[in-house]
């Protein structure tokens, strides 16, 4: 094989690894993990869709607004709030 054909290889064969190595109960043997895949985004997702709904995150309470949960305390600045979001 060429030069190129080996590495589009090794790149398939290190994607494939990765790919059931993140679905496998393999790494929690190693690494603590989350429930889910990347949970630790639902916090400040759940922030911006709260703000985009109009609700005051900038309390020391925690917000119900309607998603499910309550969403707590938000020790972000307005910076933050100005990310924006996609709605599908």
């Amino acid at each position: 094989m060429t030069n190129k054909y080996k590495n589009i290889f090794h790149t398939l064969v290190l994607f494939a690894l990765i790919f059931f190595l993140l679905h496998s109960k393999i790494l929690s043997n190693f690494v603590w993990t989350f429930p889910e895949l990347f949970m630790d985004f639902k916090g400040p997702i759940n922030w911006l869709e709260c703000h985009s709904l109009g609700f005051n995150l900038i309390t020391l309470e925690s917000v119900d607004c309607g998603l499910g949960e309550r969403i707590g305390q938000f020790n972000y600045g307005y910076a933050f709030l100005n990310i924006p979001t996609m709605n599908f």
